[in-house]
């Protein structure tokens, strides 16, 4: 008899913790498997590789839409380092911006402007179902002069998310923005206040599958406890 009981509890102790960590381990996966994993696109501006454009160079609205891989194999166009995959993210220009080589701040091939302080904005639109990531960008001024401006980042609806507020942009180095990442499923804007006075570079920008709302989250895990329980009977 004692032999028996021991065995028994030998049992609840191997047991028992197994079905908590069922249940434990797939709520831990959750949001992973909510929101998928994001790899990023770097707008580099690098249309012809990593050469410098001549100043004022076109360019194609294209550029940055859906993209697949780091480079594209029929353009050319580079897409720096980090996985290069938002294919349900398209990317608009506005404000007349155009491309330059060097000269903004310590940065190469740029999105700038051939007259000082024009306002213009870059568009990260995704497709339904999907929410686009801002990671960061880097601003630098012209020509080695330091131009005051500011940067915001608006959704979709307009509603601002980020404002830099009056910043100084150095014309030997740049700056980056914004602190944190910010994420929407309604699109995201950069506005530039003074383009042109300031180029815009290295825009990295990531997608994610829209996150479910909270009742489809309730009833997913509710069906996780309920599967828990059925297990433990």
């Amino acid at each position: 008899m004692k032999a028996w009981m021991k065995h028994q509890k030998k049992m609840k102790k191997i047991v028992v913790p197994r079905r908590f960590s069922l249940t434990k381990l797939a709520l831990l996966a959750l949001p992973s498997i909510l929101l998928g994993s994001a790899k990023a696109t770097v707008l580099t501006f690098d249309i012809s590789g990593p050469n410098p454009l001549s100043g004022g160079t076109p360019l194609d609205p294209a550029y940055g839409d859906r993209v697949t891989s780091t480079i594209d194999g029929v353009t050319g166009w580079e897409y720096g380092g980090l996985g290069g995959m938002t294919p349900n993210i398209v990317v608009d220009y506005n404000g007349g911006i155009d491309l330059w080589g060097p000269g903004y701040g310590d940065l190469i091939n740029v999105l700038g402007h051939q007259q000082f302080a024009v306002p213009g904005s870059v568009d990260l639109v995704p497709d339904a179902g999907y929410d686009v990531v801002l990671n960061s960008f880097d601003i630098g001024g012209w020509n080695l002069v330091d131009y005051e401006g500011s940067v915001r980042i608006l959704d979709g609806m307009g509603m601002v998310l980020y404002d830099s507020g009056t910043v100084t942009f150095p014309g030997d180095a740049h700056l980056t923005f914004p602190p944190s990442p910010i994420q929407s499923d309604t699109g995201l804007k950069i506005d530039l206040v003074f383009f042109g006075d300031n180029g815009i570079d290295n825009i990295n920008f990531s997608q994610s599958p829209a996150v479910p709302e909270p009742s489809q989250v309730t009833l997913l895990v509710l069906g996780l406890t309920i599967c828990n329980l059925r297990r433990r009977r």
